[in-house]
C-alpha cells in the first residue's frame, strides 16, 4: 500500500468511526496497518489539521477535513438549491431525509435533513451510498442510461451478492430499476437494516436524466402507517426539483 493510499485509509476509518473518535487499535484493525506505520501517518495528518486526537486519546477528524467537505458539498451551483427540498420533505413528512448524487462512479450523500423529532439512524453527510440496499440508489440508478448504471451494478454485486432479504444479481436488479421507472419511486424495505425501510424517487434534468435522489427514512411500522400520504409527497417535491432544474413532465410536453 502506498503512503497515499495508507493516509485515505487513515481518513476513510476515522470518517466510519463514531463520534467520540477511533482509538489507535482500532485504526489498525480497520487498516490493516501496523501500530508504528499508523501512528507516524496520524501525526503528519495531525500537522496539517486533518486529524485531531482528544483528551481520550481516541482520533478523529480535524478541521481541514470539514473545509474539504464544505467545498466538496457547495457542489455545482445547480445541487445548491436542492438541498432545499430535502429539508420541505423532512418537515412535511417529519421523516429523516437526504439527498444523494453520482460522483466518480459512487453513490455519495450530499445533504441530510433530521426531523424536530430525534432521529435514531440516519445517513452520514458525504458517506457512500450502498449500491444494492437503498432506495436513493435505485431511485437514481433507474434514470441513468443502462450502460452507465449497469458497470455500477456489477461493481456491487461483485463485492456482495446478499442483502438482508436475498440474493440479487445485476439483471435482477435492472429489472427492479424498470419497476421503480413504473411506479416513479423506489423502495427498501429493511433490506440494509432491521426495522428501518426507506423511500426514494429521482431528481431529473431537462434530459430526463437524474441528477440526485431524493429519500425519506424511518422506522418501517411509520413509514407504511403514513405510505400514501408519504410517497404523494416524496414525488410531488422531486417533480418540482426537476422542474426548477428544467425538466417537464410527459404532460406538460403533450400541452
Amino acid at each position: 500500500m502506498k503512503g497515499i493510499q495508507r493516509q485515505v485509509a487513515i481518513l476513510d476509518a476515522l470518517s466510519a468511526g463514531p463520534d467520540s473518535g477511533v482509538s489507535m487499535t482500532g485504526v489498525c484493525a480497520a487498516t490493516g496497518l501496523p501500530k508504528g506505520t499508523v501512528h507516524r501517518l496520524l501525526e503528519g495528518l495531525r500537522e496539517h489539521g486533518l486529524v485531531v486526537q482528544e483528551d481520550t486519546k481516541r482520533w478523529r477528524l480535524g478541521p481541514r477535513a470539514a473545509v474539504w467537505a464544505g467545498r466538496y458539498l457547495e457542489g455545482p451551483a445547480s445541487l445548491a438549491p436542492l438541498r432545499g427540498y430535502a429539508r420541505r420533505l423532512s418537515g412535511e413528512t417529519q421523516f429523516f431525509t437526504y439527498l444523494a448524487v453520482l460522483d466518480g462512479g459512487y453513490l455519495v450523500c450530499v445533504a441530510v435533513e433530521r426531523p424536530e423529532t430525534k432521529a435514531s439512524f440516519f445517513v452520514q453527510l458525504g458517506s457512500r451510498v450502498p449500491v444494492l440496499s437503498t432506495a436513493a440508489a435505485k431511485a437514481l440508478l433507474a434514470y441513468q442510461p443502462e450502460d452507465a448504471a449497469r458497470p455500477l451494478v456489477e461493481r456491487a454485486v461483485a463485492v456482495e451478492q446478499e442483502t438482508r432479504i436475498g440474493r440479487v444479481t445485476a439483471d435482477s436488479y435492472v429489472e427492479e430499476l424498470a419497476d421503480v421507472r413504473r411506479e416513479g419511486y423506489a423502495r427498501c424495505m429493511e433490506e440494509l437494516e432491521v426495522g428501518v425501510s426507506a423511500l426514494g424517487a429521482p431528481i431529473l434534468n431537462a434530459r430526463g436524466r437524474s441528477v440526485a435522489s431524493l429519500s425519506v427514512v424511518a422506522p418501517t411500522a411509520a413509514l407504511v402507517a403514513e405510505w400514501e400520504p408519504t410517497t404523494e409527497k416524496l414525488r410531488l417535491i422531486a417533480r418540482e426539483a426537476s422542474t426548477m432544474l428544467g425538466w417537464e413532465s410527459p404532460e406538460q410536453v403533450a400541452g
